[in-house]
């Protein structure tokens, strides 16, 4: 009942968060993918999270819009964390969200950043293992990609072009 309970004032909570919200440029498939680098993490550890975002969004045909963009760290996010990024909050984690404003929409990225010391690999098997493609109840993601690339995990729900290209996308980054 708890779980309900927490369940509905988050979906509460982000549909009020929506009516304010600005904005920024089927069976489910689950894909899993990687790369570290330790001598080209010093970029992905220091730039913004909200950087990063929009430059793995760049160029990524039929988003929608608008988006909302969501800093999952802040003292009222975190109650939500477990729902929107599918694991449990660590202290220093570092984590956005950019989802469809319009929750009719299967649409979610999630870009975390572990505090060092973490087992990034460790955050994305427990991400992959509890995301849920149909979070929005009346909708499901086509696609469900975790990937890792340094300290850093992407967490993709949407439509199969969509979730492909996002993830190449940041599979790229250096």
């Amino acid at each position: 009942m708890k779980k309900i309970t927490a369940l509905l004032l988050s979906v509460m909570m982000l549909i009020s968060v929506s009516a304010c919200g600005g904005s920024s440029s089927s069976s489910s498939v689950w894909a899993c993918g990687g790369s570290s680098s330790s001598s080209e993490d010093s970029r992905l550890d220091s730039t913004p999270l909200t950087d990063l975002m929009a430059e793995i969004l760049d160029g990524v045909a039929d988003l929608p819009d608008p988006l909302l963009d969501t800093d999952l760290t802040t003292d009222e996010m975190k109650q939500s964390f477990p729902y929107v990024a599918f694991t449990d909050y660590i202290d220093g984690m570092e984590a956005v969200s950019s989802d469809a404003a319009i929750n009719a929409i299967a649409h979610s990225v999630v870009l975390l950043r572990v505090p060092e010391g973490t087992d990034v690999q460790e955050i994305a098997d427990d991400i992959e293992a509890n995301a849920d493609p149909r979070k929005w109840l009346c909708v499901e993601a086509e696609k469900v990609s975790v990937s890792t690339n340094g300290r850093l995990v992407l967490l993709v729900m949407s439509s199969e072009a969509t979730t492909d290209a996002i993830t190449e996308n940041f599979l790229a980054l250096k």
